[in-house]
């Protein structure tokens, strides 16, 4: 990796950055899907087998087939988009999602992404325009666990002629079907446009369960009619796509099917905790973070926030007693919602740090705390919580600010474990008073995160504006083991304004949704996806939807970059974005002696042309720079250029690129792809 060096900014040469600054003068800186009741959701233990306590759910898929799409299935409401085979035969019209005419023997898929869904419940409704009129009919199924090469668990739903149902739980590997349960007759009997629920869960890895049920829409919801368990060596543990297929009989006339949506939800078990023993006691500082590949300071930056000491941190108890938490009434919550007391100034006219951090400690597991509406609370510490499971944080539009410095220790809301956290509606105001300028980024300060998640499993993030903090608006990192990476983040909708770091920052993070945020003057990067060694990593990260503007340095917008020690990165997807006033300039680079696999840049946009990183592989100018993947997708993007000296895409020592459809008006070679024997 020595053959890269980054002299910038009046700093020394910086071996490990694999590009050079370039900056241009000038450069500115027919089947039918219905959705029925499944009990209690969104972080609400259920009874999933009708007897004892299953799992907490959390919902991550919703789809209720509200728009016109020609050929396909589209995008759904949320959880991703559909991938259809054949998808000619799919289409959408408001309402109803249709498979077109099935013919004898054939079948149909439409697979959800991303592939990151492990333990997951799904529920679907379907029915058929006719019944069959003769042969063993039509099957609807849902797929789980779903792999590349087509491996997944199904749990299918078969209608035969005069509309008997039979239920069945599947393993499908290498194309061989192995029944896991003695499939049953269902007591309802389907007609023709009659909608049929399909419902059932897939958890665990040794053994793997699998539950499932199916029932005429509108009648009571029974228990789970058909249990599985699969110990066999060819159990599928591992986490995949989630869809639905639908297949008919080769002794069957051809027939459609109509849907009118999907849901799914990430399964916890609601007695677990993520927090390793022991974790109850102060956590051990991180080790020492390896400086990272910025160049945009006279000091280093790392991309991971070491532990604060436990001496700094603001969760202490408190001793008074007017914060105690009492419920308050509310229509909407899935679990009691506790007030903050009025005794906690929500007017910003004292530190609050200590009585709300007791307050909310005092909440149990599986609430909500409400904020005052449009409420001011001044923060100077870190309101941190620990193996906290099932609180959601509605903010009501409420602040939480900090005016003094602080330390580098300082994170303004900080989770250790947990699961199924939820916060939303919520401003988080740092004390970054240079931010949007080239001052924002301070290198002692650099871990005052807005949000910092540690070894958390599950959590949604929407509707929050996080300003002027001195390090990431959002952090996704590893807990204090160095061992749990964060899982299963859901950030949306959210603004991340004039910081001093990035908008978000993967160090240890696996399922990890950032879409439809936008980030305004970062002080660094957009994104940055930076593995610190050890067992940290990325796998399964999604930036997408999203808007950038650059900051008071001149950076990529996103970078995946191991600089930093590296680790496992795995399916990176940055698709569909918009950058304004910079270009798409992004890198790819793994630490020295690994291999990245499945990256894929798509659909993105910017409406700026101009240089900025200078590619010291091939001696030029490329906009997006790669090295050491394997498996590369660049396509459909829009960059203007500002002459024919740029470059697009640049690749070296990368196997499997496919580029194509990607616009490069007023440029130089859309892509060059260095030879490497793979």
């Amino acid at each position: 990796m020595g053959k890269h060096s980054l002299p910038s900014h009046g700093c020394p040469p910086e071996p490990s950055r694999r590009w050079k600054t370039a900056a241009k003068a000038g450069f500115a800186t027919a089947l039918l899907v219905t959705t029925a009741a499944v009990g209690a959701a969104g972080g609400t233990a259920v009874a999933l087998d009708g007897t004892s306590p299953g799992y907490l759910l959390t919902s991550n898929i919703t789809d209720t087939m509200n728009r016109t799409v020609s050929n396909g299935f589209g995008t759904a409401d949320t959880g991703g988009s559909y991938v259809t085979a054949p998808s000619k035969e799919f289409s959408v019209s408001p309402g109803a999602g249709r498979v077109g005419t099935l013919t004898s023997g054939s079948s149909a898929t439409a697979t959800l992404s991303p592939s990151n869904r492990l333990d997951e419940q799904l529920q679907s409704t379907f029915t058929l325009p006719a019944l069959p009129t003769s042969g063993s009919g039509v099957t609807y199924g849902l797929d789980l666990r779903r792999q590349p090469n087509g491996d997944r668990y199904r749990i299918a739903v078969r209608v035969a002629p005069k509309g008997a149902m039979t239920l069945s739980l599947l393993r499908i590997r290498r194309g061989t079907l192995t029944s896991l349960a003695t499939p049953t007759t269902l007591p309802s009997v389907a007609g023709a446009g009659t909608a049929v629920v399909v419902e059932g869960y897939v958890a665990g890895s040794s053994p793997v369960s699998l539950r499932a049920r199916a029932y005429l829409a509108g009648a009571s919801t029974p228990g789970w009619q058909l249990a599985g368990s699969d110990a066999a060596s060819a159990r599928i543990s591992t986490a995949g796509q989630a869809g639905l297929s639908m297949a008919l009989a080769s002794d069957s006339p051809a027939t459609n099917v109509i849907v009118r949506g999907l849901r799914g939800w990430a399964l916890t078990t609601s007695t677990s905790s993520s927090a390793p023993s022991g974790s109850t006691s102060s956590p051990a500082p991180s080790p020492s973070p390896a400086p990272t590949t910025s160049s945009t300071a006279t000091s280093s930056t790392t991309a991971s926030a070491p532990a604060p000491a436990p001496t700094t941190s603001a969760s202490s108890t408190s001793t008074s007693t007017s914060s105690s938490p009492s419920a308050a009434p509310t229509a909407t919550s899935t679990g009691p919602t506790y007030a903050v007391p009025t005794s906690i100034a929500s007017t910003c006219s004292t530190d609050v740090t200590s009585a709300l951090t007791t307050f909310i400690n005092g909440v149990p597991d599986n609430s909500t705390i409400a904020f005052a509406a449009g409420g001011c609370y001044l923060v100077q510490g870190t309101l941190e919580f620990r193996s906290r499971n099932g609180l959601t944080f509605e903010g009501n539009g409420a602040t939480i600010k900090a005016t003094t410095t602080g330390d580098d220790s300082r994170s303004h809301l900080r989770f250790l474990y947990g699961s199924n956290l939820t916060i939303r509606d919520l401003t988080i105001i740092g004390a970054d008073s240079a931010g949007g300028t080239s001052s924002a980024f301070v290198s002692s300060l650099q871990h005052q995160m807005g949000i910092d998640l540690r070894g958390v499993q599950g959590a949604q993030i929407s509707n929050v504006t996080i300003q002027q903090v001195y390090g990431d608006c959002i952090y996704v990192g590893v807990g204090y083991d160095n061992t749990t990476w964060t899982k299963n983040v859901d950030a949306h909708d959210n603004t991340c304004s004039r910081n001093g770091r990035s908008g978000m920052s993967v160090t240890a993070g696996n399922g990890v949704l950032f879409d439809h945020n936008t980030v305004l003057q970062p002080g660094l990067w957009g994104v940055d996806i930076e593995p610190n060694g050890g067992a940290t990593g990325a796998e399964n990260v999604t930036v997408s939807n999203s808007t950038f503007t650059p900051g008071g340095h001149l950076e990529p917008f996103v970078q995946a970059v191991g600089s930093s020690g590296g680790g496992l990165v795995d399916n990176i997807k940055i698709t569909g974005n918009t950058v304004k006033g910079m270009t798409l300039t992004t890198q790819f680079v793994p630490a020295s002696g690994q291999r990245w696999t499945n990256f894929t840049f798509s659909n993105n946009t910017s409406d700026t042309a101009g240089y900025l990183i200078y590619n010291q592989d091939c001696g030029c100018v490329a906009v997006v720079n790669v090295d050491d993947i394997d498996g590369v997708t660049v396509q459909s993007n829009y960059q203007p250029a500002p002459g024919t000296d740029e470059k697009f895409l640049y690749t070296s020592a990368t196997c499997s690129v496919v580029q194509s459809s990607n616009q490069f008006p007023g440029g130089g070679t859309v892509a060059t792809v260095s030879p490497y024997t793979c």
